[in-house]
């Protein structure tokens, strides 16, 4: 249901939040790579004991979109610090 959701805009980039990794990779991964959609989920934050972890996922269109660099995972409250340094082997 939510692939199809999904699916139904049309959408070259998908952003998501309150994801929680376990669930989305063993239920909406597949589908959504069959959809033709790449992902890349951002570990959970800690939470509180009793609260599931829950993190980001940011899914884009193969056909339309290529990774240049692999994926970094930025915390919020990090960007406070300044910007985040750039991958490793980039000039």
């Amino acid at each position: 249901m939510v692939v199809s959701e999904l699916a139904s805009y049309n959408p070259d980039i998908v952003c998501l939040q309150e994801v929680q990794p376990e669930l989305f990779n063993s239920h909406l991964l597949n589908p959504l790579m069959a959809a033709g959609f790449a992902a890349a989920v951002c570990p959970p934050a800690p939470t509180r004991p009793g609260r599931p972890a829950v993190g980001t996922a940011l899914l884009w269109r193969r056909s339309v979109l290529d990774v240049v660099s692999p994926p970094q995972h930025i915390k919020f409250g990090d960007l406070a610090s300044g910007p985040p340094p750039p991958p490793p082997g980039t000039p």
